[in-house]
């Protein structure tokens, strides 16, 4: 939940979001090998990219690219282990980690956003790679394009502590009451002005 949090204060897939939307994420996790909480993080961390670099429309689109990207991973395992040499599994019967998983599709395709649609990922789950595409190309490809990507997963995977939390809320819910405040003034103002010149003549 703390990294939820977080991810929702920093990026563009807010905390009310994951509330709602969550729920996907987690389900998408257990299908990789590890622990699924920290699976589940890494995919809103691809949320998140989706969002604000691989053209979601919105916070649902974006989760929904994320689990896309599980699914859809796991339906085509064959397909990528035949036409891209990508074996997504693990030893235990289950999936490699999904920062693992991406991070090889990003070293074969060398972020090629044109050979995206080979991967067979379908059209939301893409939005993923395109984000991470641009990260990677970015980072200079190769070793430097895979730390890049590597380090824009773990600002959002980082945790914040309840402590943080409480601060950041008090400061959100201070800047909430400062624009309430503001509309009031300006609202007593627009009141005052319409009726001082008909009390006036009274």
């Amino acid at each position: 939940v703390r990294i939820f949090t977080q991810q929702g204060i920093v990026g563009g897939v807010e905390v009310n979001d994951f509330a709602k939307l969550g729920s996907r994420l987690r389900a998408g996790a257990g299908i990789f090998t590890g622990d699924k909480q920290e699976n589940a993080a890494t995919l809103g961390a691809f949320a998140q990219v989706a969002r604000q670099q691989g053209g979601a429309a919105t916070p649902a689109e974006a989760v929904m690219a994320a689990q896309r990207f599980a699914s859809s991973t796991q339906q085509h395992a064959g397909k990528l282990k035949s036409d891209f040499d990508i074996d997504v599994k693990a030893g235990d019967g289950l999936m490699k980690k999904p920062e693992e998983i991406l991070l090889e599709m990003l070293e074969k395709t060398k972020g090629d956003v044109t050979l995206l649609p080979d991967l067979k990922l379908g059209e939301r789950g893409n939005r993923v790679l395109t984000g991470m595409s641009q990260i990677y190309r970015e980072g200079g490809g190769a070793k430097g394009g895979a730390d890049a990507v590597r380090g824009a997963i773990k600002k959002y995977r980082q945790q914040i502590s309840a402590e943080e939390i409480e601060v950041k809320n008090k400061k959100r819910l201070a800047e909430v009451d400062k624009q309430l405040n503001t509309a009031m003034t300006k609202l007593r103002t627009e009141v005052g002005q319409k009726l001082v010149p008909q009390l006036i003549p009274l």
